[in-house]
Protein backbone atom coordinates (compact mmCIF):
# COMPACT_ATOMS: atom_id res chain seq x y z
CA UNK A 1 0.00 0.00 0.00
CA UNK A 2 1.40 3.37 -1.01
CA UNK A 3 1.84 6.34 1.25
CA UNK A 4 -1.08 8.23 -0.34
CA UNK A 5 -3.43 5.28 0.14
CA UNK A 6 -2.45 4.97 3.81
CA UNK A 7 -2.97 8.68 4.36
CA UNK A 8 -6.40 8.64 2.71
CA UNK A 9 -7.40 5.56 4.75
CA UNK A 10 -6.38 7.33 7.98
CA UNK A 11 -8.37 10.42 6.97
CA UNK A 12 -11.47 8.34 6.20
CA UNK A 13 -11.20 6.58 9.58
CA UNK A 14 -10.75 9.95 11.32
CA UNK A 15 -13.82 11.46 9.61
CA UNK A 16 -15.94 8.41 10.49
CA UNK A 17 -14.74 8.61 14.11
CA UNK A 18 -15.70 12.31 14.32
CA UNK A 19 -19.15 11.61 12.85
CA UNK A 20 -19.85 8.65 15.15
CA UNK A 21 -18.43 10.52 18.16
CA UNK A 22 -20.59 13.57 17.52
CA UNK A 23 -23.70 11.44 17.11
CA UNK A 24 -23.00 9.75 20.44
CA UNK A 25 -21.66 12.71 22.43
CA UNK A 26 -23.40 15.86 21.12
CA UNK A 27 -26.78 16.29 22.84
CA UNK A 28 -29.87 16.80 20.65
CA UNK A 29 -30.52 20.28 22.09
CA UNK A 30 -27.14 21.54 20.90
CA UNK A 31 -27.93 20.24 17.42
CA UNK A 32 -31.34 21.96 17.62
CA UNK A 33 -29.86 25.27 18.71
CA UNK A 34 -27.28 25.25 15.89
CA UNK A 35 -29.93 24.29 13.31
CA UNK A 36 -32.39 27.02 14.33
CA UNK A 37 -29.58 29.58 14.44
CA UNK A 38 -28.66 28.77 10.85
CA UNK A 39 -32.34 28.74 9.82
CA UNK A 40 -33.06 32.13 11.41
CA UNK A 41 -29.99 33.68 9.78
CA UNK A 42 -31.11 32.23 6.44
CA UNK A 43 -34.58 33.77 6.77
CA UNK A 44 -33.07 37.14 7.71
CA UNK A 45 -30.77 37.06 4.68
CA UNK A 46 -33.81 36.49 2.45
CA UNK A 47 -35.70 39.44 3.97
CA UNK A 48 -33.02 42.12 4.38
CA UNK A 49 -31.79 43.99 1.33
CA UNK A 50 -28.17 45.01 0.91
CA UNK A 51 -25.01 43.97 2.70
CA UNK A 52 -25.69 41.97 5.87
CA UNK A 53 -23.16 41.13 8.58
CA UNK A 54 -24.29 38.97 11.51
CA UNK A 55 -22.66 40.10 14.75
CA UNK A 56 -24.06 37.69 17.34
CA UNK A 57 -26.61 34.92 17.56
CA UNK A 58 -28.05 33.31 20.70
CA UNK A 59 -30.35 30.31 21.11
CA UNK A 60 -32.51 30.63 24.20
CA UNK A 61 -35.45 28.81 25.70
CA UNK A 62 -37.51 30.92 28.06
CA UNK A 63 -39.81 28.83 30.25
CA UNK A 64 -38.98 25.47 28.67
CA UNK A 65 -41.84 22.98 28.42
CA UNK A 66 -44.23 25.19 30.38
CA UNK A 67 -46.99 24.94 27.80
CA UNK A 68 -50.16 23.14 28.74
CA UNK A 69 -51.09 19.93 26.98
CA UNK A 70 -54.29 21.58 25.73
CA UNK A 71 -52.20 23.87 23.49
CA UNK A 72 -51.21 20.97 21.22
CA UNK A 73 -53.24 18.86 18.81
CA UNK A 74 -55.00 15.71 20.00
CA UNK A 75 -52.45 13.40 18.38
CA UNK A 76 -49.63 15.25 20.08
CA UNK A 77 -51.44 15.04 23.42
CA UNK A 78 -51.45 11.24 23.28
CA UNK A 79 -47.71 11.13 22.58
CA UNK A 80 -46.96 13.55 25.41
CA UNK A 81 -48.97 11.43 27.86
CA UNK A 82 -46.98 8.39 26.78
CA UNK A 83 -43.75 10.29 27.32
CA UNK A 84 -42.47 9.72 23.77
CA UNK A 85 -42.45 13.41 22.83
CA UNK A 86 -40.89 16.42 24.54
CA UNK A 87 -42.14 19.75 23.16
CA UNK A 88 -40.21 22.99 23.50
CA UNK A 89 -40.34 26.52 22.12
CA UNK A 90 -36.79 27.77 21.62
CA UNK A 91 -36.00 31.25 20.33
CA UNK A 92 -33.09 32.70 18.42
CA UNK A 93 -31.99 36.30 18.92
CA UNK A 94 -29.80 37.63 16.10
CA UNK A 95 -27.95 40.94 16.12
CA UNK A 96 -26.91 42.03 12.64
CA UNK A 97 -25.60 45.07 10.87
CA UNK A 98 -26.74 46.52 7.54
CA UNK A 99 -26.21 49.77 5.67
CA UNK A 100 -28.95 51.29 7.86
CA UNK A 101 -27.19 50.31 11.13
CA UNK A 102 -27.45 47.64 13.79
CA UNK A 103 -30.72 45.70 13.98
CA UNK A 104 -32.13 42.71 15.83
CA UNK A 105 -34.31 39.78 14.83
CA UNK A 106 -36.18 37.26 16.96
CA UNK A 107 -37.21 33.86 15.63
CA UNK A 108 -39.50 31.61 17.69
CA UNK A 109 -39.79 27.89 16.91
CA UNK A 110 -41.86 24.90 18.01
CA UNK A 111 -39.71 21.77 18.31
CA UNK A 112 -40.80 18.22 19.14
CA UNK A 113 -38.07 15.90 20.43
CA UNK A 114 -38.78 12.19 19.92
CA UNK A 115 -37.36 10.63 23.09
CA UNK A 116 -36.92 7.18 21.52
CA UNK A 117 -34.63 8.34 18.71
CA UNK A 118 -33.16 11.52 20.20
CA UNK A 119 -34.02 13.55 17.09
CA UNK A 120 -36.30 16.49 16.45
CA UNK A 121 -38.76 15.13 13.94
CA UNK A 122 -40.64 18.39 13.52
CA UNK A 123 -39.36 21.94 13.93
CA UNK A 124 -41.66 24.71 12.77
CA UNK A 125 -41.36 28.47 12.78
CA UNK A 126 -43.89 30.10 15.10
CA UNK A 127 -42.94 33.75 14.66
CA UNK A 128 -40.14 35.67 12.98
CA UNK A 129 -39.67 39.34 13.70
CA UNK A 130 -36.96 41.23 11.79
CA UNK A 131 -36.60 44.67 13.28
CA UNK A 132 -40.14 45.92 13.78
CA UNK A 133 -41.70 43.79 11.04
CA UNK A 134 -43.25 40.41 11.76
CA UNK A 135 -43.52 37.89 8.94
CA UNK A 136 -47.14 36.91 8.15
CA UNK A 137 -48.34 33.52 9.42
CA UNK A 138 -49.15 32.39 5.89
CA UNK A 139 -45.56 32.97 4.82
CA UNK A 140 -44.27 30.98 7.81
CA UNK A 141 -46.65 28.15 6.98
CA UNK A 142 -45.43 28.04 3.38
CA UNK A 143 -41.82 27.71 4.57
CA UNK A 144 -42.72 24.32 6.07
CA UNK A 145 -41.23 22.25 8.87
CA UNK A 146 -37.77 20.74 9.03
CA UNK A 147 -36.01 17.97 10.92
CA UNK A 148 -32.99 18.12 13.19
CA UNK A 149 -31.34 14.73 13.16
CA UNK A 150 -28.00 13.03 13.54
CA UNK A 151 -26.28 14.93 10.72
CA UNK A 152 -27.14 18.18 12.49
CA UNK A 153 -25.18 16.96 15.51
CA UNK A 154 -22.09 16.85 13.32
CA UNK A 155 -22.89 20.26 11.80
CA UNK A 156 -23.30 21.79 15.27
CA UNK A 157 -19.57 21.28 15.84
CA UNK A 158 -18.80 23.86 13.17
CA UNK A 159 -19.36 27.48 14.25
CA UNK A 160 -21.22 30.02 12.18
CA UNK A 161 -18.29 31.98 10.75
CA UNK A 162 -17.93 35.59 11.83
CA UNK A 163 -20.45 35.48 14.69
CA UNK A 164 -20.45 35.13 18.45
CA UNK A 165 -22.61 32.13 19.26
CA UNK A 166 -24.33 31.56 22.59
CA UNK A 167 -26.29 28.46 23.52
CA UNK A 168 -28.79 28.82 26.34
CA UNK A 169 -31.09 25.86 25.69
CA UNK A 170 -31.68 23.71 28.77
Amino acid sequence: MGRGAKLSLVLVVLVVAVIVGSILLVPPKRALSAAIMRDCIGVIKERVRGDLRVKSVAAIQPDPNKRKIEDFGSATQVLIRRGALEPSEPEVLVEFETDQGVQNALCTYQADLWMESGTYSSVSRREIQVGLQTLPSVELLLMGDFRVGYIDRVLSLFPIIGTKQKFFLD
